[in-house]
This record gives structure tokens, C-alpha cells and sequence, in this order.
């Protein structure tokens, strides 16, 4: 499958799930609680760690992440700098599916801090998590969405859609999801 019909079929998909029925465009923000015990135990997505397996997380993959990585940890919410979040995220570039839940939480958490080139850069980053690894991103996006995280996301689907060219989806097509 090629890449903008396999962006657009996450999409669908992504959008659908969020819907609470048929015809309705307003993301259904009240998981059960069964929902919710499920989402809560998803060990691969690194928020859900308490901050004792967070940091037995690093500690046993230590190795595999980047050292810039790793010197900002605990603090990703707080760099206002441009060039230092740049530098941060190109470093999360792997290929290896352990380290991805770690490097998707930095990134997504560096995101909320920036834009312009660096922006693209985290559009970039996830997107190639997407494509080297899509039931992450579909792991996750549940994740957001049972969570209630209506922000996260709409911010996780602008991140994919960013990355398409000529797909004709824009910012008001976003705002009816």
C-alpha cells in the first residue's frame, strides 16, 4: 500500500474509532472503566510506567538511548530552546521498537514546546514511527483517546496528516474531528 492511502486509511480509522456513533463528529470522551483498566496497564506506552519502572525502563535500555536524550530527561516540558529540542529530537531517530515508547513520550512532550523547523522535525519523527511501526501509533492514539486527551489527539493526527502532501486535508478539517 502506498503511503498517502495508507495515511488516509489510519486516519479513517483513527477518526471513526473516536466517534462515539454514526453521524456524530464530537470524540467520545467517556471510556468506560474496563476501557480504561486496559489502557492504564499498556506497559509499551511509557506515560502509563510509574516513576519506578520509568526509571528501571531507562536503566535497562540505557545502552540503546541517546546520550543528549538521556541528559535532559525529567526536564523535556521545560527546554524553551529551540536549537537544544532540535537537537534532542534528531537524536530519537532508531530503529529499535524498545526504545520507541520513551522516544515517542520526549518527542510528543518536546512538541508542545515548539514550532517552525522544529516542528517538522517532530512531524517527521512521527511519521517515520507511523511507517516503521503503525500499530504503535495506533497503540497510542487509543491510548490519547481513552485517556480523554482530545488535544493529544488531534495534535497526534496533525502530525501524520502534516507530513502528506497533497492530500487536501486542512486545519478546518481537522477542527470537525
Amino acid at each position: 500500500m502506498d503511503k498517502p492511502v495508507s495515511i488516509l486509511l489510519l486516519l479513517m480509522l483513527l477518526f471513526l474509532g473516536a466517534c462515539q456513533q454514526k453521524g456524530s463528529t464530537q470524540i467520545n470522551n467517556r471510556p468506560n472503566s474496563a476501557q480504561l483498566s486496559v489502557v492504564n496497564k499498556d506497559s509499551s506506552i511509557f506515560e502509563n510506567l510509574s516513576t519506578q519502572g520509568k526509571k528501571k525502563f531507562i536503566d535497562v535500555n540505557k545502552s540503546l538511548i541517546s546520550p543528549i536524550v538521556l541528559a535532559h530527561y525529567d526536564n523535556y516540558s521545560k527546554i524553551r530552546n529551540v536549537d537544544s529540542i532540535f537537537s534532542i529530537v534528531n537524536a530519537c531517530k532508531t530503529e529499535n521498537i524498545k526504545i520507541i515508547p520513551f522516544y515517542f513520550y520526549v518527542v510528543l512532550t518536546l512538541s508542545e514546546n515548539s514550532d517552525g523547523y522544529v516542528g517538522e522535525s517532530i512531524n517527521d519523527f512521527v511519521f517515520n514511527v507511523y511507517h516503521a511501526y503503525p500499530e504503535y501509533v495506533y497503540r497510542y492514539a487509543s491510548y490519547l483517546k481513552l485517556k480523554g486527551d482530545d488535544n493529544g489527539y488531534k495534535g497526534l493526527l496533525f502530525k501524520l496528516i502534516y507530513v502528506i502532501d497533497g492530500l487536501g486535508i486542512d486545519n478546518k478539517s481537522l477542527d470537525s474531528m
